[in-house]
Formats: structure tokens, sequence, C-alpha cells
């Protein structure tokens, strides 16, 4: 009987409702305010395609990447709360390219860029 009833709470257990997913607040980084928006050196036409493979493979952190790039056209967090991604939309390819970050050391884990 008891392995009936434990096997029944495990049932309840695992079949419980999915957490919430919660909003994720972009990062505030005051002292680079001034110096973002249309004035990175992506935007400004500084980097080829192959600069970004090489900024973005040493891994930097999420300041370096809105200082580089700016701020994220869109952002998405999983449901589990281990990647954070971030998208930036290119009008010459008209394309989105992401970067994938992780959410605890705010470094890049990956990232796919036309």
């Amino acid at each position: 009987m008891k392995k009936i009833i434990i096997c029944v709470f495990i049932l309840f257990w695992t079949c419980g409702p999915k957490p919430e997913p919660k909003p994720e607040i972009q990062p505030i980084i005051p002292k680079l305010e001034e110096t973002i928006g249309d004035n990175t050196a992506l935007t400004q036409g500084l980097m080829t395609p192959y600069d970004v493979y090489l900024f973005l493979k040493d891994s930097p952190s999420e300041k370096e990447i809105i200082y580089t790039f700016g701020y994220p056209d869109s952002t998405w967090l999983d449901e589990e709360g281990q990647v954070k991604v971030w998208y930036y939309f290119l009008e010459e390819v008209q394309d989105y390219n992401s970067i994938e970050l992780d959410p605890v050391t705010g470094k890049v884990i990956g990232f796919e860029w036309d």
C-alpha cells in the first residue's frame, strides 16, 4: 500500500504546473549610456562579420557586447533560466542574429551571426 501511495504522490508531483516565466530586466550601465545608440562599432560599419566572430568567440561580457553592438533588439530567456538570448536585427541582410549568454556569468556561450 505504501508503494502505491508513493507512486501516486510521485505521479502528481511530476505532473504539476510548470514555473511561470519571469520577465528579463535589461542591464543598465550608467557610464555607457551616453555612448550607446547609433554610435556603436557595428552600426557605424567598423566591424566585418569576421571581426564580429573574433570578438564573440572570446566570450565577452554583457557590458562589452552592449558597448560594441548597442542594446539588443529583443531578448529571450529559456524556461529553465540557463540560456539568455539577445537578438540583433541587421538591416543590410534583413535578418536577426543571436548571441547566447550565460545568465549567471553574463558571458557569451554561443552565437549565430550572418
